[in-house]
């Protein structure tokens, strides 16, 4: 008997090989399908989170171009009401000689009374207070809203006891209304230009041992006074107003050039 040629036996070999099913080859069409399939899944999973962003967004646009209801009138109405009260308090407190708190300055009120400093003073006019805009849609963060700085965090203090945050609190600029002598007709506002979470900021003391950024991460509400924190923030607090509840409606006056 002839034995069979070699090239015979590879051709037999080859037409076995292409009717088998090697297990290998299946299993790496199983494990592409399924990646197709899981890739397809990732990419629509994507896409509906990038469908939500925008549309979140536009939301959040839409309502923050709505007007804001607290106007002018409004608080010089709310501010005269709220100082009446408290002088009438004072009055009761002095007679009776009783333990009476004074209330504090309502955050309507401080807010406002910033906004429209930063108005007049600053020359933003795109701050709105983020309560004053009516109707349905997406809150809007932080106390006040500008085109131009994004979110502006606004603390106010009436007495020398620390002004608190909150530990997720977030702002863009952060402006400070000292209003300790408010009923001598005497505010003064200062602009901070730091995020909350920029390295200056997070790296306040807030006490001997602790920073900002620390007490915040831990969950605790940082406190710190204003003279402590001004005395750490150097020139990155700027005075931008230093008046009457009247002046603060008063457009600041451009210095005139010097000569020529």
């Amino acid at each position: 008997m002839t034995p069979p040629c070699i090239s015979s036996i590879k051709g037999d070999l080859a037409v076995s090989v292409q009717g088998m099913d090697v297990p290998h080859v299946k299993e790496d069409k199983k494990a592409k399908k399924m990646d197709e399939k899981s890739t397809e899944k990732i990419r629509k999973v994507e896409e509906r989170r990038i469908q939500r962003l925008a549309e979140k967004t536009r939301k959040e646009e839409e309502r923050r171009a709505k007007p804001d209801q607290y106007t002018e009138d409004v608080l010089r109405g709310e501010f005269q009401t709220y100082k009446e009260y408290v002088l009438k308090r004072k009055r009761s407190k002095e007679v009776l000689g009783l333990a009476i708190r004074m209330p504090n300055m309502s955050e309507d009120i401080s807010e406002n009374i910033v906004k429209f400093i930063i108005h007049y003073h600053v020359g933003d006019t795109t701050s709105k207070w983020t309560k004053g805009i009516v109707g349905n849609g997406p809150k809007i963060t932080g106390d006040l809203f500008s085109e131009t700085e994004g979110t502006q965090e606004v603390k106010c203090f009436t007495s020398d006891g620390p002004p608190t945050f909150g530990p997720k609190e977030k702002w863009d600029v952060i402006y400070f209304l000292d209003a300790r002598e408010w009923l001598q007709d005497r505010f003064a506002l200062w602009r901070v230009a730091l995020k909350n979470n920029s390295p200056e900021w997070k790296g306040i003391k807030v006490n001997e041992d602790e920073t900002f950024e620390e007490q915040s991460n831990a969950g605790r509400r940082p406190r710190i006074t204003w003279g402590g924190l001004h005395a750490q923030l150097g020139e990155h607090a700027v005075k931008v107003f230093d008046g009457s509840f009247d002046d603060i409606f008063k457009e600041r006056e451009v210095e005139p050039d010097g000569p020529q």
